[in-house]
């Protein structure tokens, strides 16, 4: 147990030093607040409000910035130290997790042949051959999120991927544990990673949505003890309830006393619908589906049109306007969610030179190619979807990113927090190919 504590420990370290390089390789790290998080954590440091100017907010999720404020030194600024061994742990905990993600799913996919046991017996014995077999696939997964450039880049930068990721590679894994043997404490771990997760990225609701649709939609149609097996899965659902609301309704309870309306994810999305969804960038889109749109046009009639109005009231209008656009151009609104999609997915970024943006396409094409073909192996091992712990919260977490982002607002940063997963997925064919006696379940 000391020794395999002991390479545990090693791999985080390496790979808290591969995220340290990355950051310290940045000239640009830290020096901007595009969402206005320094702003944020600085305030609530200082004067102990969530806002701007001792005005309280809800435009932001609150989880990343009180984490940032306990880096606000004595002079009222944010340290860059703490910022970047910040995203140093986070990015290393990830890849850790990925690595989890990776080991867990073999042992599921081919019982007799990988077992996290089996690495402690081949440590123990120094069977090293076996060793190298059981942690291939879960060492490359870990690497591969650890050098992914949309990863990269995000910890680069003061906003929320980052964290976002980390706790959606937790919670994954907490999925992955609830849905091979359902236990209240197991769902009510899933709903605090939910619940943590929304208050960071308020889209994560929607996956949790999903995956507990899919739990209850699968235990009840293919459980074979039914009195008990329905009590048992009743509990499980109060259980992860409850872990959901641990977290949310404490925000939805703050916002309605600072702002009296209950809140419980950001007066944020009223604007990112209205982004995806005005009659400038649909213009575009008449055009062409480049994702270099010019927003000038669209900005200065925002502006406008919010002089002197509070959140609130800029959050109601600009779910107004987006919807006012939708209703007045369907087609275009078909078009365009299919484009944002396309965004979402590409493999390529649209900035940066060309060697550049080849490279990393080239890169997200051979880490999908790898990702569908493991995603075929799991469905294949499983004889389908429905029971597979693997596939099930791993599409939840994809197509609750894609249905988000077809309506609203999309780029490639916002499928960061799937990039665990998609690697874990990419390792599979490694785990079946390391395995000479790998056989599919009949």
């Amino acid at each position: 147990m000391k020794t395999l504590l002991s390479i545990s420990l090693l791999l985080l370290g390496f790979w808290f030093c591969i995220r340290w390089v990355s950051i310290s390789l940045a000239s640009d790290a830290f020096l901007a607040d595009p969402d206005t998080y320094r702003l944020l954590a600085i305030e609530l440091s200082t004067h102990g409000v969530y806002g701007a100017n001792s005005t309280p907010t809800a435009f932001r999720p609150p989880l990343y910035p009180w984490i940032l404020s306990f880096g606000v030194n004595a002079g009222h600024e944010l340290s860059p130290v703490f910022i970047k061994s910040l995203h140093s742990f986070l990015g290393a905990a990830t890849c850790s997790l990925a690595f989890c993600l990776t080991l867990f799913a073999q042992k599921m996919l081919w019982p007799t042949r990988f077992n996290v046991f089996d690495i402690r017996d081949s440590l123990v014995s120094r069977r090293h051959g076996d060793l190298f077999r059981q942690v291939i696939a879960p060492f490359t997964a870990a690497l591969l999120v650890a050098i992914d450039p949309i990863l990269v880049r995000q910890s680069q930068l003061i906003m929320t991927e980052t964290l976002a990721t980390f706790l959606a590679a937790l919670t994954l894994w907490l999925m992955f544990r609830a849905y091979c043997d359902p236990t209240p404490s197991k769902l009510l771990a899933v709903g605090i990673g939910i619940g943590l997760s929304v208050l960071c990225r308020p889209t994560a609701i929607v996956w949790g949505g999903l995956f507990i649709g899919a739990f209850l939609l699968g235990r009840f149609a293919f459980e074979s003890s039914m009195k008990l097996s329905r009590r048992r899965i009743g509990w499980c659902l109060v259980a992860y309830v409850l872990g959901l609301l641990c977290f949310v309704a404490p925000w939805g309870l703050r916002n309605q006393i600072e702002l009296n309306r209950w809140i419980f994810t950001t007066t944020h999305g009223g604007y990112t619908l209205l982004l995806a969804n005005n009659n400038s960038l649909y213009d575009h889109f008449e055009k062409t589906g480049s994702r270099n749109w010019d927003d000038t046009t669209f900005q200065a009639e925002w502006s406008t049109r919010t002089t002197g109005l509070n959140e609130l009231e800029q959050d109601q209008l600009a779910n107004s306007m987006a919807r006012n656009v939708i209703h007045q151009r369907p087609l275009l609104f078909l078009k365009s969610c299919f484009i944002r999609l396309a965004w979402l997915w590409a493999p390529w970024p649209n900035q940066s030179n060309w060697i550049v943006r080849t490279g990393i396409g080239v890169w997200y094409g051979l880490v999908y190619a790898a990702a569908f073909l493991g995603a075929a192996i799991s469905w294949r091992q499983y004889g389908g979807l429905v029971k597979n712990p693997i596939l099930i919260p791993t599409a939840c977490l994809i197509l609750s990113l894609s249905v988000i982002h077809a309506v609203y607002w999309s780029n490639l940063r916002m499928r960061s927090v799937a990039m665990p997963a998609i690697c874990m997925l990419a390792s599979i064919p490694i785990s079946f190919a390391t395995n000479s006696k790998a056989t599919f379940r009949k």
